[in-house]
């Protein structure tokens, strides 16, 4: 079994003048599995054995399997600062996040077979010329959110998420998956002492699970 995997991140911020900040951000992961036989037998042969009164296994290794994913993501957040209007200061946030993921896998039985055997004598005989599949997905996100500082020791954070998945899994024809998502999010902070020793925090908030 071999698990190379690699990831980079790459981060850039920028101020827009004195009461704008832009900051954007780039990943990249890939990761590759591969299982199987190891010489003098090889993915070709010969075909490997399995003893279901034994329980052991000879000959080969009893499959092989191939993963490769790759992701790659993009996001872009731009924040202004506002000056206290009636009482109140703004930090206003909005952003883009954009995700692409593709995963190939290929798995098989050495030399498309496979014996099954009753304490030594060959019982059951699979046939797999062995399959592969290749997924992908994208998953593109915006929010905007508003931090909002009153007068006192009080801070609220209203914002909203709104999500949009796209995903396809080609077997047998091409299988598409296309959903969506919304996503309101409230935060409210409180100073209890306006000495920032005791900060009361609390949230209602929507969470999604990541697309898969």
């Amino acid at each position: 079994s071999d698990q190379p995997a690699r990831m980079g991140n790459v981060s850039f911020t920028w101020p827009l003048g004195d009461r704008t900040l832009l900051e954007t951000r780039y990943g990249d992961f890939a990761w590759d599995q591969s299982n199987g036989p190891t010489p003098p037998s090889s993915r070709a042969g010969p075909a490997p054995h399995f003893d279901t009164f034994t329980r052991v296994t000879s000959v080969n290794a009893l499959s092989f399997s191939d993963t490769q994913i790759r992701t790659t993501s993009l996001a872009a957040t731009v924040t202004r600062y506002l000056d206290r209007v009636a009482g109140v200061s703004h930090s206003l946030k909005a952003g883009i996040e954009y995700e692409r993921a593709r995963e190939t896998s290929t798995s098989g039985f050495p030399g498309g077979a496979q014996y099954n055997d009753n304490n030594g004598t060959p019982a059951v005989l699979y046939l797999w010329d062995g399959s592969t599949y290749r997924g992908s997905q994208c998953r593109t996100a915006v929010f905007l959110q508003d931090q909002w500082r009153l007068v006192g020791p009080l801070t609220i954070e209203p914002g909203v998420r709104f999500g949009l998945y796209r995903g396809a899994v080609p077997i047998d024809g091409v299988t598409g998956y296309k959903n969506h998502s919304n996503s309101p999010r409230l935060g409210v902070a409180w100073d209890v002492n306006a000495d920032h020793h005791t900060v009361l925090r609390a949230q209602y908030a929507r969470y999604h699970d990541p697309l898969v």
